[in-house]
Order: C-alpha cells, then structure tokens, then sequence
C-alpha cells in the first residue's frame, strides 16, 4: 500500500485511451486518493513492429514515475494480419494463429505490469458501428478478459454500455445525469466529451470500490487476489 494511501493512475493504450483521461479526472476530482497523470501512455497497438520496443520504453517510463494503478484501452488498430514469429508466413484476423500471437501480446504486457506491482484494470473494447470491425472487437475483447482473468487482473467490460436495448450499436444514450446524448463520434469508433466521460464511470466505479476494501481489509491487494 503506497504511502498515505494515495495511489498514482496512469492510462495505457491508443488513442481511446488517451481520450478517456479527461473523464476519469472528472471522475475522481474529489476523491483524494487517486491522483491521475494527464499524460499518456501510449501503447497505440499490439501488432506495431516497435511492439518490444514500445513496452520497453514503456516500462522505463513506470519505473521513473512510480505508478500503483494502470487503465489499460487499446486494439482499434489491432485488426490486421499478422506475420508469425520465425516465419514468413502471416496469419488472418480472428484465425487461431492470430488469436494465439495476439494473446501472447497480451501477456508481454501483462508482465511488464505485474512486475511493478501495478494494479491493472484492463477496459473491454466498446461496441462499433460496422459489423465487421465489432466482430473482431468482440474476439479481442474474449482473448482480454481470459489473458487478463487468468493473470489475476481485473477485466472491464464496456460492451453493453454502449448498445441499445436490442444489442446493437447506438450512438446515443443516457449519459451518467440519464439524459439522452450523444455518446460517439460518427465514425462508429470514438466517443463525445459526455461518451468518454460514461466511459471512465465504468473504469472509476471499479477503482472505487476496490480501494474501499483495499483499506478496510489490509490483506486483500488492490485489483483482487490471485
């Protein structure tokens, strides 16, 4: 437990990520024991070439800043073939030598997280407009929630945050007042300022909680037990 009990957030991932920070510092604006950094984390996707090279800069970062909680969102820029290890050949979305390679991904980062002794709440892709581009964020977000469950780690799932009464993709909704707004940009993907705010709630309303008990039973870690 850090000192005073005052844990540092960092947020992790692409550029959903990166707009989901604004929301979370509204979030816990009167909550003390949460200071969240307004600087990204960049993590833009898991198939980047860099990809070793971006958890090593990465780690080096977390090292030097001392984080105890990380918000993890990537993987709208994960939907491409990807070249085996060893070998030339390159294996198509959503087939079992990409969910395998994808999944391995995961882990390495994962890892690097855990060796810091990082609490890691690792947010679920939302709901997209084009069927297509859904049904590989639906098989991302199965390879998140086993890797990240079977890690020990907490897994948020967004998904029917954002669909309508029928399952499908809606770009309005209640916002957290339960008025009716508009919640993502046409582009099917991102979110409006009162989108990425509905967002946070889901990722704040877990930190909350599991402060709270992180505090009133010493021996239980931040994120859950093994």
């Amino acid at each position: 437990f850090p000192e005073g009990d005052t844990y540092k957030m960092v947020v992790i991932g692409d550029w959903l990520a990166g707009g989901m920070i604004e929301g979370l510092v509204e979030g816990f604006s009167t909550d003390t024991r949460v200071q969240i950094a307004r600087k990204h984390y960049p993590v833009l996707t898991l198939f980047r070439g860099e990809f070793e090279e971006d958890v090593r800069a990465l780690d080096a970062s977390l090292a030097k800043d001392k984080v105890h909680i990380a918000v993890v969102l990537l993987g709208t820029a994960d939907r491409v073939s990807v070249r085996l290890p060893n070998s030339q050949r390159r294996a198509l979305v959503g087939s079992p030598e990409w969910r395998a390679e994808y999944a391995r991904r995961v882990d390495r980062l994962v890892r690097v997280l855990k060796a810091r002794n990082i609490a890691v709440y690792w947010v679920g892709l939302p709901i997209q407009r084009r069927g297509e581009a859904n049904d590989d964020a639906q098989t991302m977000n199965e390879i998140y929630r086993e890797r990240v469950l079977l890690n020990g780690l907490r897994f948020i799932d967004v998904y029917k945050g954002f669909a309508d009464e029928s399952g499908e993709f809606a770009a309005y909704g209640p916002d957290l007042t339960g008025k009716s707004k508009r919640l993502r940009d046409p582009d099917g993907l991102g979110f409006t300022g009162s989108g990425y705010r509905k967002l946070a709630h889901f990722v704040e309303s877990e930190v909350k909680r599991d402060l709270t008990q992180a505090r009133t039973e010493r021996s239980i870690p931040l994120a859950g037990a093994e």
